[in-house]
């Protein structure tokens, strides 16, 4: 089973969500000048519990609408902020009266475009995250426990009329007409504006509250407006209803491109976002293709009646290519204000690609989008009792001189999960660019120098297993504290340009096929492989190989082994599931004899349904779906006594963990031949490790 909205919040409370330090190195700013000008946004929050707590999760307690036009300077001065004056109409729930709102702020983005900007709708502090694209904007107050979506776009340098708006264009809304959730809805539709001030007929079809049905709604008479400085009006007519998705009229704004679209209400708490579609009637199968950014907002009504629900706000990006998709959210989720136990972390998952000959596309969170703007835009809607709305936007390319490393080349090496995650310590994580190297070279000792190279963590120096003049592989130095890395590569004693990424406690990635989006590499007790021949059995212990579980204790240093005795266990508290049941972890931490390499053993749960199960782990700050276990149909109540586990044998001078015994490739640390290691069974066997750079897709 995929992990849903809810199960994320259990893992959250049963691992304790951990507030992070405060920042201990600056986010980088030279991404600045992508925020230059005046832009037109939409900002809607949505507010749960109260200051003080108190909180019907039925219910909103209040929400905030803000629109209107945001200037930035593309500057930055000498603490490295850019500043910018915002302009703009305020509708808060607790007032019930249209206002003018104006305000001033800083932000800093980094060259990837991922950054922040002080919040306006606070006026003692907080941040809007999100990632810039080719003058777009989107984001969410994720690490302030503020469930938002914010979107932005560079005002057009011609104005629009009624005469320029033309094409057809998918609409995606998310609506919540009232502070009950009762009455929240999403719509899709498409409208074709023919540049005469009319949309077509309206074929809407969408879901409210709690329903699992769809909702459908035809809409004929839509006409659309522009007003003499190019802020557009859509006029639907009608009355919103119980029985109905879409009603009375949107302000709209337009990308300078004409591609992207968006507005909502005047006096409302609903957003929609809308996209070109492509000139072709058959889309190929690639039209999603590459990195993309992505934002969102969800509500989770499924246990509504029950007197719960769970807002999910997040952004992230995620990259598309070969079928699948790998991504990952920074996501809020559960109640917001004062109720500590939720908070931002980070979570990976993979999926399935297959786009639709009419450019559609359906994933496993039960979401429809509509890709458009060839490509570069995506657009959609939640589905069933799960309301909401989302937007992606394909990254830039990146490209520089000498030394270059790439704004968003910095991916775990074993989940693929993309640059926006960030690093933790101990994880090994895989940068790109060009001019990295003057060699290829791989070095089982991993040394901090490789091949006259060398990769700087927070001015501390991190061992290196691999260089080549595109890409290094290279492990986080424990001691990278705070929430921000700064990251740069010196070859032959030229530095790239310093990259920064979120610092984190834990990036939790599952050696798997497919880049790790596909079938775990695990291995029974026996030693052989965990195959589809050969599957995990309900009630049988495996062992996984993972890495980014972060800081151990005892502590060991950077580029060093692991000691047999004692042996060094993770400090972060884990979580786990299979098939979306927790089961108990007997051993996470490093494995004697190797270098940065964590052992994760845990029992398949008893009554585990055959085929390809989810392993989920959770740490206090991250959570990772993206690999699958196949199951066989036996049940393994108990292991043979010469074979079983126990708590305390993972703790004691025998318990080292078994090696990777896959095909004949050595691990890095034991290229020099095999190394004998003690495992938990008592045995020793050859300490063998598969060169991962050969597995399927990666």
């Amino acid at each position: 089973m995929r992990v849903t909205r809810f199960l994320l919040v259990f893992l959250t409370i049963i691992i304790f969500a951990a507030t992070v330090s405060a920042q201990s190195t600056p986010w980088e700013s030279s991404g600045n000048v992508l925020l230059s000008g005046t832009f037109n946004f939409r900002q809607v929050a949505w507010f749960i519990s109260d200051p003080l707590g108190n909180f019907d999760p039925r219910l909103l307690n209040e929400a905030v609408t803000l629109y209107g036009n945001i200037t930035f300077d593309g500057l930055r001065d000498v603490n490295g902020n850019g500043h910018y004056t915002l302009l703009a109409s305020n509708f808060d729930s607790s007032v019930g009266v249209l206002q003018q709102f104006s305000t001033s702020g800083t932000y800093r983005i980094s060259a990837s475009g991922l950054g922040f900007l002080t919040n306006p709708i606070f006026t003692n502090g907080g941040a809007v995250w999100g990632t810039v694209s080719n003058g777009i904007f989107i984001g969410s107050s994720t690490e302030d426990g503020v469930n938002d979506l914010f979107v932005a776009a560079k005002t057009p340098a011609t104005i629009p009329t009624a005469a320029t708006f033309t094409g057809s264009y998918a609409v995606a809304e998310m609506n919540f007409p009232s502070l009950s959730l009762a009455t929240v809805r999403d719509a899709m539709f498409q409208m074709n504006p023919d540049g005469a001030g009319n949309l077509g007929t309206l074929n809407v079809t969408g879901y409210i509250g709690n329903g699992n049905a769809a909702v459908t709604q035809t809409i004929t008479g839509a006409r659309y407006s522009f007003n003499a400085s190019g802020l557009g009006t859509l006029t639907f007519g009608g009355t919103l209803t119980n029985q109905n998705l879409v009603a009375g009229s949107r302000l709209f704004y337009m990308s300078p491109d004409k591609r992207l679209i968006f507005g909502g209400s005047v006096a409302g708490f609903d957003l929609f976002v809308g996209v070109l579609a492509p000139p072709t009637t058959t889309a190929p199968p690639d039209l999603l293709s590459g990195l993309y950014y992505q934002a969102g907002v969800d509500e989770d009504l499924s246990n509504l009646s029950a007197g719960a629900s769970n807002l999910s706000s997040y952004f992230g990006s995620f990259q598309a290519t070969g079928g699948t998709i790998v991504g990952h959210q920074r996501l809020l989720t559960g109640y917001n204000g004062s109720l500590a136990n939720y908070t931002a972390f980070d979570y990976t998952y993979s999926d399935t690609l297959l786009v639709n000959t009419d450019g559609t596309q359906n994933d496993f969170f039960g979401q429809h989008h509509v890709i458009g703007a060839g490509g570069d835009i995506r657009v959609g809607i939640g589905q069933g009792v799960v309301p909401g709305i989302n937007v992606a936007l394909r990254a830039p390319a990146f490209t520089g001189p000498g030394v270059f490393l790439s704004p968003t080349g910095a991916i775990n090496w074993f989940s693929s999960a993309p640059f926006s995650v960030g690093v933790s310590p101990g994880a090994f994580v895989a940068l790109s660019g060009t001019g990295l190297a003057n060699v290829n070279l791989t070095n089982p000792a991993m040394p901090f120098t490789l091949g006259n190279v060398q990769v700087v963590v927070n001015d501390r120096a991190a061992p290196i297993y691999r260089v080549s003049p595109t890409s290094i592989i290279f492990v986080v130095p424990y001691a990278t504290t705070g929430t921000v890395a700064s990251i740069k590569v010196i070859n032959n004693g030229v530095a790239s340009d310093t990259r920064t990424f979120f610092a984190t406690l834990t990036t939790p990635g599952v050696l798997a096929d497919n880049g790790g989006a596909g079938r775990v590499t695990a291995q029974h007790l026996d030693f052989s492989l965990v195959t589809t021949a050969n599957p995990a059995k309900p009630g049988e212990i495996i062992l996984f190989y993972v890495e980014g579980l972060g800081a151990v204790n005892p502590a060991v240093a950077d580029g060093v082994a692991a000691p047999l005795t004692p042996l060094s266990p993770v400090v972060a508290n884990l979580a786990a599931t299979v098939d979306g049941v927790q089961t108990p972890i007997i051993f996470a931490g490093l494995t004697p004899t190797l270098i940065a390499d964590y052992a994760f053993i845990t029992t398949i749960p008893v009554g585990t349904v055959p085929g390809d199960a989810f392993l989920n782990i959770a740490g206090p700050d991250s959570l990772t779906s993206e690999a699958t276990v196949p199951i066989g149909g036996t049940t393994l109540i108990s292991q043979p006594e010469s074979e079983g586990v126990q708590a305390e044998q993972v703790r004691g001078p025998r318990a080292a963990r078994p090696p990777h015994v896959i095909a004949q490739t050595e691990s890095p640390q034991s290229a020099g031949g095999p190394v004998m290691v003690a495992t938990p069974w008592g045995g020793a066997v050859p300490a063998r490790r598969i060169d991962t750079d050969n597995l399927t897709g990666r």
